[in-house]
Parts: structure tokens; sequence; C-alpha cells
């Protein structure tokens, strides 16, 4: 996990290999916040209310892997958490297409 020296705000990338989310689809109940979205292309699950202190993505990778994307952060300026989750998991996409060929 990254964080900025000044800790205004933190991101992070988990990838869960073995759990597809079909998974998370089961656990709906679990989750404050169920907004099904897509990220990249990539069918994915918003599972954090917007306008909050973070925002949480649950992407699926394929049919059994799923990446948490997250980005939040309290004090500094104030951010759409939301857009910067997207805009990391966009630059994880870029950099595993370029490292695969």
């Amino acid at each position: 996990m990254w964080k900025p020296t000044d800790l205004a705000y933190e991101i992070s990338l988990v990838v869960a290999p073995g759990r597809g989310l079909d998974e998370t689809y089961g656990f709906r109940s679990a989750f404050p916040t169920f907004v099904p979205t897509e990220l990249s292309g990539f069918p994915a699950v918003r599972v954090s209310p917007e306008g909050g202190v973070s925002c949480e993505f649950v992407v699926g990778i394929s049919d059994s892997d799923v990446v948490d994307v997250e980005a939040g952060g309290l004090g500094g300026p104030k951010r759409d958490w939301c857009e910067l989750a997207s805009e990391m998991f966009d630059l994880l996409v870029v950099s595993a297409s370029r490292s695969q060929g």
C-alpha cells in the first residue's frame, strides 16, 4: 500500500486469486453499498458509499480472480475517491498489458 508523505490519502490494490466476482455477489448484503458497474471494461461492484472518506471497488479480472481497489483519506484536499480508485485500476490495466507484450 502506498501512502503519501503528507498522509492526506492512501491507495490500495489487492489481487484476490481464487475469489471470483460471483463470491462478492454472494456476500452483497455484507456491504453498505452494492452498485454494479465497470472499470476499464471489466465487471465491477462499488461496495462503499459515494462521497465518503474512501471508495472501494471489487473488480472481476477473470472468472476466478478479483482485484480490490480502494482510495481514501482524511485531511488534505477534498477528492473524488471513486474517480481516484478508478484511475488507479486503469493504470494497473495499462501496466499489465504492457508487461504481457
